[in-house]
């Protein structure tokens, strides 16, 4: 009897061994609990995370299953959470396009002003009361806000402004006063009052403590903001107007500056790449009137990869007086540190349980910290961390869903490898992961390069269901940061000065060659996509190289000339930088953009297009598709309807990405484990 149990038992643990083993199945259709739906369904962007003085805390979600709707929620001292404005109200502002920074507290967190996504305008509400906001400044009333600061001792925000116009060059941004009754009186246009103007743009406008001082970062055209910038200090009367000519208190010249905070005594903490080539700290002490390097940290930023893209991003704050707590990447991994003003004292904090990507933070008191921070198994969270003790406690997730198991999940790779010129460029690797499958013995995965948008952005590795979405059904997933990407220094970044188009495609190219050289994927299956500037960094990939198979532009631009010529004020002289200046490079435009050199494309392509898109207008995705349809490639176009510049529906957004799993599934002739609906894809056989 015992020898009949131990052999039932044997068997048992063989069938379980069996049932445990991963299934070969073919790249690609690898069945995968990751779906589109799980994406976006239950999950919310966080962004704009800020503390009051009396301990709450505020951020804003991006929720897709409203429609993209922008909520701005607020977590009590005591834990309560709870939306601040009700539907359908949306908090979000259009300066720059991009927006950012579109509330501002009031009365130490009590009340909140904040920019209506219809009609762009001020509305102020009460955080406790519940009721309806009220009206600030007049809606549609030709003018956006953003990037505001309080004035409380005065009654009034100080915030950045852009009116509205047809034309770019009718644009007009400046630096204004916005009165506000706590009562929710609305303010007529003569109440507004003029603190900067006359420069193209400005950003950060933030008070001293007295309140005799305002500095604000300012740029003018061609420059982008993390080109050439100044740090401008304006003196104040006791009416709070401007006194004199203002003063320019950074280096100036080839200097990017963002992130000017006042100290308590009067010193003026900011960022700068003019020392290191990498945004360090910088201090104009009080009393004096020009800067000195705060801290020399070679090879280290002290911002996110997306700086200058969104208003308000502060990554370093006062804990006191002489000490600030500071966020910065080390080796991909985030890192806390408190830095003391008065000699630059750095001391790095050891935080085990803290998420390894730290995205935003803010101070709740002198011992506790808020932050917006995930990895690449955990999902971008508002977190509590008690300075004293290392504990952290979760506030909000991003995601509602339960939490995918590792198994699923590949863990980013850095890369570093050779490209053109004989330079390096920067890339993270994710290897097919799915611990129910493995590939066919021998073979080797598809490889799906991933532009980044910009150009001068750069990719994230936190929590990227995005990305678990392709390595889990078998594709290999190569996010590259090509020269010209943040987050490593200004040299890097300045690589694409005058040569997008060249160095980014070199980049792409040389990284996806070097994974296949590396016998990490399968050369005759390297397949690229990107969305809006990486879009065109994919069509250029296609139509001057010949390393891809296949691609997929999402809102991508295909037309420089038409893009110099129809685009918004923020990046209406962007590419004098980029390419060269217009008309005077137009025999570049012409020679770089793909919508010209359709006769080179020998690969099939997908293109994804919202059509309500400013920033990219649909014409170029269309165009693109007429002239590769009629030169008889395979390719498919699908236009969104009511989208911008990028996918905000939860419909469209799981839409797109099935869209172009079940693309490629036809180009490389494999079956999708999930049943899509069809793409209608021309010129195919």
């Amino acid at each position: 009897d015992a020898s009949v149990a131990l052999l039932a038992f044997e068997r048992l643990i063989i069938k379980l061994a069996l049932e445990a083993m991963p299934i070969r199945a073919p790249f690609g259709s690898w069945k995968s609990p990751i779906t589109t739906g799980l994406l976006t369904q239950g999950k919310i962007a966080l962004s704009s995370l800020k503390a009051s003085a009396t301990g709450a805390i505020f951020w804003q979600e991006g929720r897709p299953m409203e429609k993209g709707r922008n909520v701005l929620v607020c977590c009590s001292a005591e834990g309560d959470i709870q939306d601040v404005h009700a539907a359908p109200s949306n908090c979000r502002t259009r300066v720059h396009e991009y927006g950012g920074a579109s509330y501002t507290l009031l009365d130490q967190g009590k009340s909140v002003a904040y920019s209506e996504f219809v009609g762009q305008h001020l509305q102020l509400c009460t955080v406790a009361g519940g009721g309806e906001p009220t009206v600030l400044t007049a809606a549609s009333g030709g003018f956006r806000y953003a990037d505001g600061r309080a004035d409380d001792a005065r009654s009034r925000l100080v915030m950045v402004r852009e009116t509205e116009a047809e034309s770019p060059t009718q644009v007009v941004n400046q630096v204004v006063s916005v009165p506000y009754s706590l009562s929710g009186e609305a303010v007529s246009a003569e109440d507004i009052k003029l603190l900067a103007t006359s420069r193209d743009f400005y950003s950060y406008p933030r008070l001293s403590s007295d309140g005799r001082k305002l500095a604000y970062v300012c740029w003018n055209h061609p420059n982008m903001p993390w080109d050439n910038t100044e740090l401008l200090v304006q003196d104040l009367d006791a009416d709070g107007q401007p006194e004199g000519e203002p003063r320019r208190v950074s280096a100036g010249g080839e200097e990017s500056v963002c992130q000017p905070l006042w100290t308590p005594s009067g010193a003026l903490v900011f960022l700068s790449d003019s020392t290191t080539g990498f945004y360090n700290l910088h201090v104009v002490d009080a009393g004096s009137t020009s800067a000195r390097c705060l801290l020399a940290r070679p090879g280290t930023e002290f911002c996110s990869s997306h700086q200058g893209w969104s208003l308000g991003l502060q990554s370093f704050h006062l804990l006191s007086d002489d000490t600030l707590i500071c966020t910065f990447g080390q080796g991909g991994v985030s890192k806390v540190c408190t830095v003391r003003v008065s000699t630059g004292e750095l001391t790095i904090l050891e935080l085990p349980d803290l998420p390894p990507a730290i995205s935003e933070v803010a101070v709740v008191s002198a011992t506790k910290l808020a932050l917006i921070a995930g990895g690449p198994h955990r999902s971008a969270a508002i977190l509590t961390l008690d300075l004293a003790t290392g504990n952290v406690t979760k506030v909000r997730d991003s995601m509602s869903a339960a939490p995918v198991h590792d198994s699923y999940l590949a863990v980013p790779q850095h890369i570093e490898y050779p490209t053109d010129n004989g330079q390096t460029a920067h890339a993270f690797f994710y290897a097919p992961k799915n611990g129910d499958f493995e590939g066919p013995e021998g073979g080797k995965p598809p490889l799906l390069v991933k532009i980044h948008g910009g150009p001068t952005a750069g990719t994230s590795t936190t929590f990227r269901l995005d990305i678990a979405y392709w390595t889990s059904r078998g594709f290999a997933v190569l996010d590259v940061d090509y020269g010209g990407s943040q987050g490593y220094g200004r040299e890097y970044r300045m690589r694409l000065r005058g040569s997008w188009g060249i160095v980014d495609v070199a980049d792409c190219c040389n990284g996806a060659a070097f994974v296949a050289q590396q016998g990490w994927a399968a050369s005759d299956q390297l397949c690229i996509d990107g969305g809006s500037a990486g879009g065109f960094t994919t069509l250029a990939c296609l139509a001057f190289r010949s390393v891809f198979s296949a691609g997929c532009s999402l809102y991508g631009v295909s037309d420089l000339e038409a893009l110099a010529a129809d685009t918004h004020k923020f990046e209406s002289r962007y590419l004098d930088g980029l390419v060269g200046p217009y008309p005077g490079a137009k025999a570049v435009y012409v020679e770089r953009s793909p919508i010209n050199h359709v006769s080179k494309f020998a690969a099939p392509i997908l293109l994804l297009q919202g059509d309500e898109d400013k920033i990219v207008p649909p014409n170029q995705s269309q165009m693109i598709f007429d002239a590769v349809k009629k030169q008889g490639l395979p390719c498919a176009m699908i236009m969104f309807e009511g989208e911008q510049h990028g996918f905000r529906k939860s419909e469209n957004i799981q839409r797109a990405l099935e869209a172009e799993l079940y693309f490629y599934s036809k180009v490389y002739k494999f079956e999708t484990a999930d049943a899509i609906e069809p793409v209608d894809i021309l010129n195919l056989k």
